[in-house]
């Protein structure tokens, strides 16, 4: 693989919601599709690389019960996305996302209704279409 292979942007679906809202549940239902990938901030915080600057700062916010900072939590997200990426297990498109690609999604269905809706308004994107058409 080239290196500007390796550099494929892809489309990336971030899923937010409150604590118990269902994103880890709604997140690995879509992992489980071909072509999709999950990749949960609650695993990266299962497995920092304590030998990295990033993953020693969590370990000392961690360590004393306190909540990781936004900034941190970004940052090491980042680094196992790009850990993901360089291992070709993942190659992520995460740049600035314009409002008419975030969507609200009421959590508070069943999980069913939930997926059903999140289904319907991934494959409404037009790059949707385009990512359905690549060949792995």
């Amino acid at each position: 693989m080239t290196p500007s292979e390796s550099k494929t942007k892809r489309p990336a679906f971030i899923i937010l919601g409150a604590p118990g809202s269902g994103k880890g549940t709604q997140g690995q239902i879509l992992g489980s599709v071909p072509r999709f990938f999950h990749c949960a901030c609650g695993d990266v915080f299962r497995s920092p690389d304590t030998r990295t600057a990033l993953g020693q700062q969590f370990v000392d916010y961690s360590s004393r019960g306190e909540l990781v900072p936004d900034e941190l939590t970004i940052a090491l997200w980042k680094a196992q996305i790009d850990n993901l990426s360089d291992a070709y297990f993942y190659k992520p498109i995460l740049e600035f996302y314009p409002d008419e690609l975030i969507t609200t999604i009421n959590a508070t269905q069943p999980p069913v209704k939930v997926l059903a809706e999140m289904i319907r308004r991934i494959t409404s994107l037009p790059v949707y279409d385009a990512m359905a058409k690549v060949v792995v």
